[in-house]
């Protein structure tokens, strides 16, 4: 299916410079004369060049470009003397900067920005409940991208209601929806993310037609909602028909058709097919480069998803060449604080690591960790991983460090989310090394339980639980528990990623390893 997807005719050459290659570029030009012609005959405070305004700096979010959309919109805004809560525009073009704000990775001043502006909207005499419905939505963004998971959901779930309330249009609430269940996802609970996502598949497809774009990003949503729970096939099938519809509708470059083959790639890499992945993630990034711009987010996500596979595949080379080329656009863009900047930058901390590169990685990662902290707080997403990288000086610091970023996982996510429960496996592997096996094998076999609850046995990640647990029973002297827990994990791995994988590999060689002690016991 891969070789399908990115066959010759599809194949999209390298982007030419210019403006005229930006995508909608078209939509730019005509709205920059109508934004210049507007202000000399209406002046910059009538409601038409607001608007117009609006419809540009939208524009050029879509684009990418968010400090020229940050830019229209403060000149539309410094133009504006009085802010007219029944003004619709004036309360959109506020939301949008919000928006802006966000993009630009400034969550604290956009959720500070929102939350003024939802109380004045809610407040006035006549609100607008459609409106407040858009600005919850994106404060509920915002809130995600402060870690703050539970407040996003309830964010979130008040604009679905508005929504339904209101009459908004449909492709608005799915939109609403989706959002909701990625916010769920990011909490762990999966099997509620992919009922809210089949939820708005069926009401999208049932108002708009199983071929509406906003039915096609829900059947995406289902499809990442899929993976989560490890229901890899029927996540490929369910990503496979978003993707060949919408090609077929919209063509292969379009933005939308791109994206869900990036989720294609992103599953192939949860599968550990890792080859085929790269070969799709490589052309979603040029394809991105071409229609978007070499410089848009979006690219730079889909640049540091082929570097994390490259990496899978140990080409550290390869991989760290990637996520310069990430890093350096990123930052020329976006800011080096910024958390695209940032992820790609803990891709490169790894991969110096895996290199042996010690001191170089640890002096990045500490980069990283203190921006992080500055920005963003303790309890963070980024901290803790940042934390979890730190290549340590000793045992004690790495150590501390991880029972940190467990803490505070406890804290964000809940004790029984992937992330806490993939930091807890660190905790059992260093307490292996620190001589401490009992209390090893206890922590293990808890971390494997919730994980067979949460993910489903044969998941990577309660895969890579397993294994530790059988390093900690052999350590423990339960060899033979051992060599039966390590052959269950290798019987998982390989009919999961396969026997080339690099955890079937690790797997077999320590099942070897405690099978010899068997027998010599």
């Amino acid at each position: 299916m891969v070789t399908l997807l990115i066959s010759e005719e599809s194949h999209p050459p390298e982007n030419e410079d210019g403006d005229d290659c930006r995508y909608k570029s078209e939509e730019e030009a005509i709205l920059s004369d109508a934004w210049a012609t507007n202000k000399m005959i209406h002046g910059s405070q009538s409601p038409t060049t607001m608007r117009t305004a609006l419809d540009l700096a939208q524009t050029f979010v879509d684009q990418g470009r968010y400090r020229k959309a940050e830019h229209t919109i403060r000149e539309s805004l410094v133009s504006c003397r009085r802010f007219s809560l029944t003004d619709e525009t004036v309360v959109e073009t506020w939301r949008l900067f919000g928006e802006i704000l966000h993009c630009e990775g400034r969550y604290s001043q956009s959720k500070k920005l929102l939350e003024k502006l939802l109380h004045l909207v809610t407040s006035s005499s006549a609100p607008r409940s459609d409106c407040t419905g858009r600005i919850r939505a994106n404060l509920a963004l915002t809130l995600g991208g402060l870690g703050l998971y539970e407040s996003a959901e309830g964010m979130i779930r008040q604009a679905i209601d508005i929504s339904h309330i209101a009459g908004s249009n449909v492709e608005e609430s799915c939109n609403h929806m989706r959002r909701l269940s990625r916010i769920l996802s990011e909490r762990g609970r999966w099997q509620e993310a992919l009922d809210t996502a089949g939820e708005a598949a069926v009401t999208c497809m049932e108002a708009l037609g199983p071929v509406h774009p906003e039915s096609l990003a829900c059947k995406d949503e289902q499809a990442w909602a899929l993976s989560t729970l490890a229901k890899w096939e029927d996540a490929k099938s369910l990503a496979l028909q978003a993707f060949e519809a919408s090609a077929k509708i919209r063509g292969t470059e379009h933005p939308s058709t791109i994206e869900i083959a990036a989720t294609l790639s992103g599953l192939y890499s949860q599968m550990g097919s890792l080859n085929d992945s790269e070969k799709l993630g490589r052309w979603v990034a040029q394809a991105q480069k071409k229609v978007l711009g070499p410089e848009h987010p979006t690219t730079i996500i889909s640049l540091g998803a082929v570097g994390n596979t490259l990496r899978q595949l140990d080409r550290l080379e390869e991989a760290a060449a990637i996520y310069e080329e990430a890093i350096g656009r990123s930052t020329s863009v976006l800011g080096k604080e910024h958390p695209l900047t940032m992820n790609a930058l803990m891709g490169l901390s790894c991969v110096l690591g895996s290199q042996g590169k010690i001191d170089e990685s640890r002096e990045l990662n500490m980069r990283i960790l203190g921006w992080s902290r500055q920005f963003w707080g303790e309890e963070h997403p980024t901290t803790i991983w940042a934390l979890h990288n730190i290549c340590p000086t000793d045992q004690e610091e790495e150590w501390n460090n991880i029972t940190k970023a467990v803490t505070a996982a406890n804290r964000v996510f809940g004790s029984e989310h992937p992330t806490t429960l993939y930091l807890k496996v660190a905790q059992v592997r260093l307490l292996n090394q620190r001589g401490y096996p009992t209390r090893a094998v206890d922590l293990a076999r808890d971390v494997v339980k919730k994980g067979v609850e949460v993910r489903g046995e044969g998941h990577p990640d309660t895969i890579y639980s397993i294994h530790y647990l059988g390093i900690a029973l052999g350590r423990s002297g339960q060899v033979e528990e051992a060599v039966r827990i390590l052959s269950r994990g290798l019987e998982l791995s390989e009919n999961t990623l396969g026997s080339r994988h690099q955890q079937s590999k690790r797997l077999k060689y320590d099942l070897e390893y405690w099978r010899i002690k068997s027998r010599s016991a």
